[in-house]
């Protein structure tokens, strides 16, 4: 194998590159690759020894990757050897060569491979740097995926960092990002952040996202934080049924006034929702109300809606 990543030709040499990765424990293999990283020019081969030396992770090949990230020209190259790189969980040397990459690399495409890294590590260290980069990094992409490694480097420690760029980066990505971080971590604190975002955010999606961040804290003070979405125009038809959708999956008791409260000026789609809701909430008290909804109801679909919901809550009770 060693001889055809010498020697032959340039298939030979890939997947001689790539047999040579799963051969481990023998510095020969790793010296060999090392060499050939410094005398060929064929940027694909050079990829794939990139590669193997970061599954191969000894120290020699950590050196190896380290050089081509501090001194490399080619953004390709750089950018592999970032993402080879994180394979190596157990060392200082590589979560520094990752922060320092993340944090002065000339390409974003190698600074956001890093901040790709430095979360793959899991090494709480990272999380200065990281919210350094969420502070400073004038690039959208490598702040989004700060956020996402800050989420993978800690928990409640890194709450604060997270909680900022939801509340205040200027793009509706990363606040997206954000949200979605702190409703995968389900850590309760985070939820006053969320619900005076909800209140403040105008991006739709962001809006959506927060919502489904909320409903991951499976706090029944929800209800009160998504009034704000059906009482104002602005957040859109996707997000109250959204909102209302989470009520019901939840199955919130205290969530039936609120839906009942808006299910008349609601378009069709939001009432759907509702009524579905309505449903899965099963509150027995809701049942007048909804046959008062029945009587006034034109559209024959509904009116069905309806009679399912009442028949539901009355099997529940």
């Amino acid at each position: 194998l060693i001889r055809s990543l010498r020697l032959g030709k340039k298939g030979d040499k890939l997947a001689a590159a790539w047999q040579l990765s799963k051969v481990e424990g023998d510095a020969s293999v790793v010296n060999s690759l090392v060499k050939e990283l410094h005398h060929l020019r064929d940027e694909d081969v050079l990829l794939e020894i990139i590669s193997a030396l970061g599954h191969l992770a000894d120290e020699s090949s950590i050196k190896a990757l380290v050089e081509i990230l501090s001194s490399s020209s080619n953004t390709h190259l750089r950018r592999k050897a970032a993402w080879a790189i994180s394979n190596m969980k157990k060392s200082d040397k590589a979560l520094g060569a990752l922060e320092a990459t993340m944090l002065s690399d000339s390409s974003p495409e190698v600074r956001v491979e890093a901040a790709w890294g430095i979360g793959n590590l899991n090494n709480p260290k990272a999380t200065g740097s990281l919210v350094d980069v969420l502070i400073a990094d004038q690039s959208r992409p490598v702040r989004k995926m700060a956020v996402w490694a800050l989420g993978e480097v800690g928990e409640k420690e890194v709450i604060e960092f997270i909680e900022r760029a939801l509340e205040g980066d200027p793009d509706p990505d990363v606040r997206r990002e954000a949200a979605w971080v702190l409703g995968k971590k389900k850590i309760k604190e985070a939820k006053t952040a969320l619900a005076k975002a909800l209140y403040l955010e105008h991006d739709k999606e962001v809006v959506r996202m927060i919502i489904w961040a909320l409903s991951k804290m499976e706090d029944e003070t929800i209800v009160k934080d998504f009034e704000v979405v059906f009482g104002e125009e602005h957040y859109g038809v996707e997000a109250q049924k959204e909102a209302a959708y989470v009520l019901g999956r939840l199955k919130i008791k205290t969530a039936a006034p609120l839906l009942l409260g808006k299910y008349k000026e609601a378009g069709k789609q939001v009432k759907e929702v509702i009524l579905w809701s309505l449903g899965k909430i099963a509150d027995y008290d809701s049942i007048s109300k909804l046959r008062g909804f029945y009587n006034r109801e034109k559209d024959k679909e509904l009116k069905d809606e309806i009679t399912w919901v009442v028949n539901e809550i009355k099997a529940a009770n």
